[in-house]
C-alpha cells in the first residue's frame, strides 16, 4: 500500500513538473517572440526616423551646393546670353570659385567647358547632366558619381542652367563634389554597436560606406558576394525610390536594412543593423525568465509534496473500505465509516451517497434485465419478418427496373424514327424551295415572252397598215401615170420601213426561240411537274421557227419589191406591169401578215394559259411549303415531347437504381440487425449474470 501511495505521489509530482515546464516554455516563447517583435519594430521605426532625417540633411547640403551656383547664373553678364562676354567674365573672376567644389566651369550649348580653375577644358555633351539641362530642359541637376576627365577623380556633378533675359537656356554652370564630402555625413551615422549607414547611387554603385574600400568600387545591384543573399534585391528597391526596409544574409548573419530615397537625386540612404544586435534585449529577457521559472518550479514542488503527504494519510482509510466492498460479494449495502469536516470527509460522504445511488440503480437494472429478456424474443421475430419483406421489395424493384429498361429502349427507337422523319421533311422543304424558284423563273420567262409577242403583234398590225397604203398607192399609180415618180419614192420609203419591221420580226422570232429553249430546260429541271409545260414550250419553239421562216420570206419579197422599184426608175415604160405585179405581191404579203397575226394571237393565248398554269403551280408550291413548315413544326414538338419522355425515363431509371441500392443496403442492414439482435441477446444474458452477482 505504501509503495502504491509513493508511486501515485511520484506520478502526480512528475505531471505537475511537466505541466509547469510546458507552461513556462510556452510563456517564454511567447514573451520572447513579442519582445523580439517589439524590439525589431522599435529598431525599424528608429532607423526610419534617422534615415529620413539624414536623407533630408544630405538633400539640404545638395541644395546648398546648387544655391552656391546662383552666384554665377544670376549675374547680369550671364543674363546677356553672350558666350564670349561670359568667357571674359570668367577669366576676370576666377577668384569667385567656391572651395567646396573640386572644380567649377561653364558649359555652352556645344558641350565645351570653360574652367574657373587651372583644369583643362573638356567636352561634356555625352554627360548625363548636359543632357538633363540642355536636352530635357531641367533647371538644376545632381548627377550620379562619374570619373572627371578634368581632375582625374570620381566626383558628383551639380549643375544649374544659365538663362538669358528672355528665360532661354544657352548653357549651364557646374561644380564637382568629391564623394568623400558625403562620406563624412554617412560615417557620423551610428546605431548601437554595429549599426552603420551607406548611400547607393542610381545605378547601384556605393557612393558612401563605412568600408572605404567599397566607395565607387562596389555595386550592390550587380556585384555577387560570397555568402551574401538578398543584397541585390534590396539595392533594386533602394534605387527604385521606395521608402521601406528588408533583410539580407551575409557571413555575419541576418542583416536589417532600412532605406530612404534622397530627394532631387537618384540616390538612396540606408542603415544596416545586424539582427543579432536587435535580439540582445530579448536574450536578457529569456535568461531572466528561465531563472525565475526554475525558482518557481522548485518552490511549487516542495509545497506540493508536503500538501500531498497530509492529504494521502486519511485517504488510506477510505481506500481500505472501498477495497473491502470491491473484494467481497459485491455487497452494495456497505458504507465507509470515516467522519471528517474537510475535503476528505466530503469525499467519503460523496462515496456513501454514490454507493446508495448505485444500489438503487443496480436494483432497477435487475428489473430491466427481466423485461429485456422478453423484448429480445419480439426483436428477433421482427428482424426475421423485416428480412422477408425486404427480399420481396427487391424482387418487385427488379421487375420494375426491367420494364423501365424496355420502355427506355422503345423511347430511343422512337427518337431515331422521329429524327429521320425530321431529316426527310427538311429534304422535302429544300426540294419545294428549288421547285418554287424554278416556277418563279418560268413565270418570268413566259411573261417576258408574252411581252415580246405583243410587240410582234403591234409590228404586224403596223405592217398591215403599211401594206394597205402601198396597195392604194399602187392603184393610184396605175391610174395616175404622171405621178409615178413621186409614188415610186413613197414606195421606196415605205419599203425601208418594211425592212426594219421585218428585222424586228426576225429578232422577236429569235428571242421567242431562246425563251422556248429556256422554258424546255426549266421544264426538264421540274421533272414530272414540268412535263406539260415542256409540251407548251416545244409548241412555242415551233411557232418561233415558223415566224423566222415567214420573216425570211417577207425579206425576200421586200428585196424583190425594191428591185422592181429600181426597174421602174430605169424603165418607166414597164411601170404598169410592175405596179400590177406589185399589187399581186402586196396582196400575198397581206395574206401572210394576216396568217402571221393569227399565229401570234394563238401563241399569245397559249402563253397566257402557260402563265396561268405556272401561277397555279406557284400557289400549290406555296401551299406545299406551308404544309411542310407545319409538318416540321409538329415534328419539332414531337421531338421535344419525346425528349421530355426520355428525360423522365432516365430519371425513373436512376430512381429505380437508387431504390435498388437502398433496398440492398436495407437488406444488408437487416442481416446486420439480425446479427446485432443475436449479440444483444447474448449481451442481455451476460448482463443478467453480472447483475446477479450484486447484493441489494
Amino acid at each position: 500500500m505504501a509503495k502504491r501511495n509513493k508511486k501515485m505521489i511520484t506520478v502526480f509530482m512528475t505531471g505537475i513538473s511537466i505541466c509547469l515546464l510546458l507552461f513556462i516554455s510556452l510563456q517564454t516563447s511567447i514573451i520572447t517572440t513579442q519582445v523580439r517583435k517589439t524590439t525589431t519594430n522599435q529598431y525599424i521605426e528608429l532607423c526610419r526616423q534617422i534615415v529620413k532625417a539624414r536623407a533630408d540633411e544630405i538633400n539640404s547640403w545638395n541644395k546648398i551646393y546648387v544655391n552656391d551656383l546662383r552666384i554665377f547664373t544670376d549675374n547680369p553678364v550671364i543674363k546677356s546670353g553672350d558666350v564670349e562676354m561670359i568667357k571674359s567674365w570668367i577669366n576676370e573672376h576666377r577668384a569667385m570659385k567656391n572651395n567646396l567644389f573640386a572644380n567649377s566651369f561653364f558649359c555652352d550649348i556645344t558641350g565645351n567647358t570653360y574652367q574657373f580653375g587651372p583644369e583643362s577644358s573638356t567636352y561634356v555633351a555625352d554627360r548625363s547632366y548636359y543632357k538633363a539641362i540642355m536636352e530635357n530642359g531641367v533647371d538644376t541637376y545632381i548627377a550620379d558619381p562619374i570619373f572627371s576627365r578634368a581632375i582625374s577623380s570620381y566626383v558628383i556633378m551639380i549643375a544649374r542652367a544659365a538663362k538669358d533675359s528672355k528665360g532661354k537656356t544657352f548653357g549651364f554652370f557646374a561644380g564637382s563634389v568629391r564623394p568623400d564630402t558625403i562620406s563624412v555625413i554617412v560615417n557620423s551615422i551610428k546605431l548601437g554597436e554595429k549599426g552603420r549607414a551607406f548611400i547607393l547611387a542610381g545605378d547601384g554603385t556605393v557612393l558612401a560606406h563605412w568600408d572605404t574600400e567599397k566607395i565607387m568600387k562596389a555595386n550592390f545591384l550587380t556585384d555577387q558576394y560570397k555568402d551574401t543573399q538578398g543584397l541585390s534585391d534590396i539595392a533594386k528597391s533602394m534605387i527604385s525610390g521606395k521608402s521601406s526596409f528588408d533583410y539580407y544574409h551575409n557571413e555575419h548573419g541576418k542583416m536589417l536594412v532600412v532605406f530612404e530615397p534622397i530627394k532631387e537625386t537618384s540616390w538612396a540612404l540606408g542603415i544596416e543593423v545586424p539582427v543579432s544586435q536587435i535580439n540582445q534585449a530579448s536574450r536578457l529577457v529569456i535568461i531572466t525568465i528561465v531563472f525565475l521559472s526554475f525558482f518557481i518550479i522548485v518552490a511549487l514542488l516542495t509545497f506540493s509534496i508536503v500538501s500531498i503527504s497530509r492529504i494521502v494519510k486519511p485517504l488510506r482509510v477510505v481506500e481500505s473500505t472501498i477495497i473491502g466492498i470491491a473484494q467481497g460479494d459485491a455487497d452494495l449495502t456497505k458504507r465507509v465509516d470515516v467522519v471528517r469536516d474537510d475535503e476528505i470527509g466530503r469525499l467519503v460522504d460523496g462515496f456513501n451517497l454514490f454507493a446508495e445511488k448505485l444500489q438503487t440503480i443496480v436494483g432497477n437494472v435487475m428489473k430491466s434485465k427481466n423485461r429485456l429478456a422478453a423484448v429480445e424474443v419480439d426483436l428477433k421475430q421482427s428482424v426475421e419478418n423485416t428480412g422477408c419483406s425486404i427480399t420481396e421489395i427487391l424482387f418487385n424493384i427488379e421487375s420494375v427496373s426491367h420494364l423501365i429498361e424496355t420502355q427506355s429502349e422503345g423511347v430511343e427507337e422512337t427518337v431515331g424514327a422521329v429524327t429521320k422523319i425530321a431529316q426527310n421533311i427538311k429534304s422535302l422543304e429544300n426540294m419545294i424551295q428549288n421547285q418554287a424558284a424554278g416556277v418563279a423563273e418560268a413565270s418570268a420567262s413566259v411573261e417576258e415572252m408574252i411581252g415580246n409577242i405583243n410587240s410582234v403583234d403591234s409590228s404586224i398590225v403596223k405592217m398591215a397598215t403599211e401594206f394597205s397604203q402601198l396597195a392604194n398607192e399602187a392603184r393610184k399609180g396605175i391610174d395616175k401615170q404622171s405621178d409615178v415618180n413621186e409614188t415610186i419614192r413613197t414606195i421606196a420609203s415605205q419599203s425601208e420601213m418594211l425592212q426594219e419591221a421585218n428585222a424586228a420580226i426576225a429578232g422577236i422570232a429569235s428571242q421567242t426561240n431562246m425563251l422556248a429553249m429556256n422554258a424546255a430546260i426549266e421544264a426538264a429541271h421540274a421533272g414530272d411537274a414540268g412535263r406539260g409545260f415542256s409540251v407548251v414550250a416545244d409548241e412555242i419553239r415551233k411557232l418561233s421557227e415558223t415566224s423566222s421562216e415567214q420573216s425570211k420570206t417577207i425579206g425576200e419579197e421586200l428585196n424583190k419589191i425594191i428591185t422592181a422599184l429600181e426597174s421602174v426608175v430605169i424603165s418607166s415604160q414597164d411601170s404598169e406591169e410592175t405596179f400590177n405585179s406589185l399589187s399581186v405581191r402586196l396582196m400575198q404579203t397581206d395574206e401572210i401578215m394576216h396568217l402571221l397575226r393569227e399565229a401570234m394571237i394563238e401563241q399569245q393565248t397559249g402563253s397566257k394559259q402557260i402563265l396561268s398554269a405556272l401561277q397555279t403551280m406557284n400557289e400549290s408550291t406555296h401551299e406545299v411549303r406551308s404544309a411542310s413548315a407545319e409538318m416540321a413544326s409538329g415534328n419539332k414538338s414531337i421531338l421535344e415531347e419525346i425528349k421530355i419522355l426520355q428525360d423522365s425515363t432516365t430519371i425513373i431509371k436512376d430512381s429505380i437504381n437508387e431504390m435498388t441500392e437502398g433496398a440492398r443496403t436495407i437488406n444488408e442492414t437487416g442481416a446486420q440487425l439480425h446479427s446485432i439482435s443475436k449479440e444483444v441477446s447474448d449481451s442481455i444474458k451476460e448482463i443478467g449474470k453480472q447483475i446477479d452477482l450484486f447484493k441489494v
